[in-house]
C-alpha cells in the first residue's frame, strides 16, 4: 500500500487488508509505505478513526518505499495516480502491477473474481490487460482516494469507511471463498 507519507491512508488500508487476510489465514504479507521520507507519526484525527475499525495506530511510524523491493512484490496499490506514476518513474516494469486502489477494485469487478487455480500474478495481469500509462495522467476522484491531511475529523472517517469497503471488495474478488 502507498500513499504520500504513510500516515494516514496506506497504514489504514495495510491494517484493514491485514485483518481480512489474518482472518482467512492465507499468510500473505502486507506492508504500506510512503512517497515521502518516514519517522512521522499518525495524526490523532486518523489514530481516532482507525480505532474504530479496529486498528491501533497510536504508534505507527511512517516509512517511506523502499524502492529495491519492487521487483518483489506481487502488486502495488496506491491511493492516487500521482503514487502510480511515482512508482512507475522509479520502476518502469513495475506499471503491469501497480494500481490505484478503486481502478484495482473497479477493474476487478470487469474480470471477475480470481479463480481457485489462478494465482494472484496471473489475476493481477488480467486486471492490468488493455490499461494505458496516459490513463493515469492528472488526478480524478474516480481513482484517487483524497489525502484527509489538513481536513476536519469527518474527512478521516470517511477516508478510513473508503479504505474500509475497497478492502473488502478486493477480498471478495481476489479470495473469493473468504468468510465475510
Amino acid at each position: 500500500m502507498v500513499c504520500t507519507a504513510n500516515q494516514c491512508r496506506s497504514p489504514v488500508a495495510e491494517g484493514l487488508l491485514r485483518q481480512r487476510i489474518d482472518a482467512f489465514g492465507d499468510g500473505l504479507q502486507v506492508g504500506s509505505a510512503g512517497i515521502m521520507q518516514g519517522g512521522v507519526g499518525a495524526p490523532p484525527e486518523m489514530v481516532r478513526a482507525a480505532h474504530a475499525f479496529g486498528l491501533d495506530l497510536a504508534h505507527h511510524r511512517s516509512q517511506a518505499i523502499d524502492w529495491t523491493t519492487l521487483d518483489e512484490t506481487e502488486l502495488i496499490i496506491t491511493m492516487m495516480r500521482r503514487h502510480v506514476r511515482e512508482v512507475v518513474v522509479h520502476d518502469v516494469g513495475s506499471w503491469s502491477k501497480t494500481f490505484t486502489f478503486r481502478e484495482l477494485v473497479r477493474r476487478g469487478r470487469v474480470v471477475g473474481a480470481r479463480g481457485s487455480e489462478e494465482s494472484l500474478a496471473d489475476w493481477v495481469a488480467k486486471v492490468h490487460e488493455g490499461r494505458m500509462v496516459t490513463a493515469m495522467m492528472g488526478d480524478d476522484p474516480s481513482d484517487d482516494v483524497a489525502d484527509p491531511m489538513g481536513g476536519n475529523p469527518d474527512d478521516f472517517d470517511a477516508t478510513v469507511e473508503i479504505l474500509y469497503g475497497l478492502v473488502h471488495e478486493l477480498t471478495d474478488l481476489v479470495w473469493p471463498a473468504m468468510p465475510s
